[in-house]
């Protein structure tokens, strides 16, 4: 079976629960859980389940497939996860924390433009022109050009 990351510590602590509708999906293929895994994270947490002391403490397993069984709870102590990572230490009040240098403060729901960018762009009133030199708006509607044959009324 495969876990979120974020809910490595919880599952390990209380176990695998399905939802009331689903069940939790496992397979015999490590390859196979991970795919399945990476729908829910980028990186899953894939946990190996202990089939015979899950059935000492009545856990029913039902086939789903070739290879895919459902189950609806997994208790703890009948898997194995990969350990917790280590969290790093917080500073202590009087310890300097590594500096990063400050980026200056922009105002919220702004964003800055680049000189260049605008150097190269067409102005606001800008409108192509053809070989023939005709001005073309390209938000007008074109009425001398069908896709089709013209219709009778517009003859």
């Amino acid at each position: 079976a495969a876990v979120r990351r974020r809910a490595h510590a919880f599952v390990i602590e209380h176990g695998l629960k399905a939802p009331a509708e689903t069940g939790i999906m496992l397979v015999p293929q490590r390859e196979a859980a991970e795919k399945i895994g990476r729908r829910i994270d980028a990186e899953p947490v894939i946990v190996a389940v202990n089939v015979a002391a899950c059935k000492q403490r009545g856990v029913e397993f039902h086939r789903a497939g070739e290879e895919l069984f459902l189950a609806q709870s997994i208790p703890p102590g009948c898997f194995s996860a990969p350990p917790l990572p280590k969290e790093r230490p917080k500073p202590e009040q009087g310890e300097a924390v590594a500096e990063t240098k400050p980026r200056p403060p922009q105002p919220a729901g702004s964003f800055t433009l680049d000189p260049e960018d605008i150097a190269h762009a067409p102005g606001a009133g800008y409108i192509k022109r053809t070989a023939k030199g005709k001005k073309i708006d390209p938000k007008r509607f074109k009425r001398g050009s069908w896709s089709r044959d013209r219709p009778p009324w517009r003859r």
